[in-house]
Parts: structure tokens; sequence; C-alpha cells
């Protein structure tokens, strides 16, 4: 079952690998431009600040992957992947790197959904009935 999950992992890391980074700051589009400070308003509620602007903090620019999961090694790949064949927040994934990549990036979580279940239901019927 490892085998099967380090497969897809190192096929998911050729597919998506750097694809799911991005700069903290939204107005920066590339690696490049990524770099510095930027200033954040801080709001601690919104009722301190009716007639006044709130006070702004220095943020670094930072160029990673927001979300909790990515495929740039393949053990981060492998752990995207557990989460997806758990089949909690599996949907969260395919939705990100269909945005993120391109529509196949759905055929790809789709296969390991269907594939990931039909080998663990047969380990699982293996073990019952042995």
């Amino acid at each position: 079952f490892i085998m099967f999950i380090y497969f897809f992992a190192t096929y998911g890391t050729q597919l998506f690998s750097g694809l799911l980074d991005r700069c903290n700051d939204i107005t920066i589009k590339r690696e490049a431009d990524c770099v510095g400070e930027f200033e954040v308003p801080l709001t601690v509620s919104l009722h301190l600040f009716i007639n006044a602007t709130p006070p702004l903090i220095l943020v670094p620019r930072v160029w990673r992957s927001p979300r909790l999961f990515d495929f740039d090694d393949i053990l981060s790949a492998m752990l995207a992947l557990f989460e997806v064949i758990t089949l909690e927040g599996w949907l969260d994934v395919r939705d990100v790197l269909t945005d993120q990549a391109s529509v196949f990036a759905a055929i790809y979580i789709h296969c390991y959904v269907f594939f990931g279940v039909l080998v663990g239901l047969t380990l699982f019927v293996g073990v019952i009935i042995f």
C-alpha cells in the first residue's frame, strides 16, 4: 500500500512541483518580485478604528504554498495523498490542484481515489477473510 502511495506521490511531484506556491502579498504574481516587506493593516477589532485608520504592520514577503499540503517533494506529496486516501478533505486537494495546475489534475486525483479505495478495500477484505 505504501508503494502505491509512493508511485502516485512520485508522479504528482513531477506534475505539480512548485505549481502551488505563491507570494503572501496578493499583489505580487512572480517569484522574482516576492522580496522585501509589505504593509498589512492590523485590525484587532473593527470597533476600535471606526473613525481612524488601523495601524500598519510590516510583513516579510514569502514565496510558499499557502495550503497545508504541497507536491514539492516526495514526503509532502505522500502526506497529501494520505489525506486524500482517507477521503477527508480530498475535494479541497482536487480543487486546489485543478485551479493552480490544470483540469488533468482532477483526473490524477480521481484515479488515485478510485484505485486507492480499491486497493484498500481489497487489503481489508483479504485480511478479514484470511
